[in-house]
């Protein structure tokens, strides 16, 4: 069975349902766990956004299936407790509204050059992303208004106090091109700040609430109904 082709898109309908729907259809059973389980491996392993198998039992333990996901209000709340006027404020807001409107992956954020990133028509292009596949991804206005930002403000300002070279790097920290820790940081001092709660959130979960909040997923058994 061709995964590859399963999560790439191309075949012009969601990619995990056709995948579903041309190679396990005839062996679909609602009861099925191990077509259940496939499914919440692909979510699991962030190859697919959406869980598909919200609302079905899964044979495995419940904590496991849990994601931490904002709601549309948490999540604006969130965007909003970072202070631009903070150390580093303007490249890590730049950073969390990029990764919320365009669902990247923090590891594929961080690795963005300048080059890569085209603010007028608002398309980053991903080098060698998961799957060692080259992409472009569309971002919002709000995510380029903050960008835009940051290039002109925060990141001259590190570029110059920087005793090596970056390179081409986009998003910078004293040492160089930024690394998770530091946007690990401001994640959780960013939570803090809002009183935010609830479990099970992580930097993840902002890729996570990008496909909740621009479309509901359908049940799978929904998929194979009339089929």
């Amino acid at each position: 069975m061709d995964l590859t082709a399963a999560v790439s898109g191309k075949q012009g309908k969601s990619p995990i349902k056709w995948y579903l729907l041309k190679h396990l259809n005839p062996l679909f059973d609602p009861k099925n766990s191990r077509i259940k389980n496939l499914v919440y491996y692909l979510y699991r392993s962030d190859l697919i956004l959406q869980n598909l198998m919200e609302g079905e039992s899964l044979s495995v333990k419940k904590e496991e299936t849990l994601k931490g996901i904002f709601s549309l209000e948490e999540i604006n709340a969130f965007l909003d407790a970072i202070d631009l006027d903070e150390d580093n404020g303007a490249r890590d807001r730049a950073i969390f509204e990029l990764a919320y409107s365009s669902g990247l992956r923090i590891g594929e954020l961080l690795a963005l050059n300048l080059s890569d990133l085209d603010l007028t028509e608002r398309i980053l292009k991903i080098n060698q992303g998961k799957g060692n596949k080259d992409r472009f991804v569309p971002f919002s206005t709000t995510a380029a208004t903050f960008i835009k930002h940051y290039i002109e403000t925060e990141r001259q300002t590190t570029l110059r106090d920087l005793k090596r070279d970056p390179g081409d790097a986009l998003f910078l920290s004293n040492y160089g091109r930024l690394s998770k820790y530091p946007l690990y940081k401001r994640f959780r001092k960013t939570l803090e700040t809002i009183n935010m709660k609830k479990k099970y959130l992580t930097l993840h979960s902002i890729r996570h609430t990008t496909a909740t909040t621009y479309s509901k997923p359908e049940p799978m058994s929904a998929m194979f109904k009339n089929c």
